[in-house]
């Protein structure tokens, strides 16, 4: 249904989650590990919407450094809506970092709003293991209503 001019439509109040479980999370090499969750109000009504996140996670390395680290979010158990790659040069060994970046999808059809949708934000390392820190690690996931169309 379309949206009329000059008719508010309003976008839901986004949500914030921690560290699933509220303790550090283990990544294993090669094993994309949901690391926060992150349950997202309902969108207002069926339209268009375009999903995102902000996110500021505090990673741990160990002795021996992944060759490559990824960051995604998906809507609960489903693909990967958009990824990326934290650079290389801050891959060091027993390194601590604050990783923090804000990303969105395109536009996603949303037919019926139904009560809530886990949002998760996950992280892939290569080679060697990582560990999300509890403390200073979070996630806001909301959804922006697509222009009137």
């Amino acid at each position: 249904m379309a949206n009329l001019y000059g008719v508010a439509s309003p976008n839901p109040v986004p949500a914030f989650g921690g560290s699933i479980g509220g303790v550090n999370v283990s990544c294993p090499a090669g094993v994309e590990t949901n690391v926060i969750a992150i349950s997202m109000p309902p969108a207002v009504s069926a339209g268009w919407y375009y999903p995102f996140c902000s996110m500021f996670l505090n990673i741990s390395l160990g002795a021996t450094p992944p060759t490559a680290l990824f960051v995604s979010f998906r809507l609960g158990a489903g693909s990967d809506l958009t990824g990326l790659q934290v650079p290389g040069g801050w891959l060091v060994a027993n390194a601590n970092f604050l990783f923090s970046v804000w990303v969105s999808q395109a536009g996603v059809v949303v037919q019926n709003p139904y009560a809530a949708q886990i949002m998760n934000v996950t992280l892939n390392p290569a080679a060697q293991a990582v560990t999300l820190q509890t403390s200073g690690s979070g996630a806001i996931g909301g959804w922006l209503r697509a222009p009137d169309q």
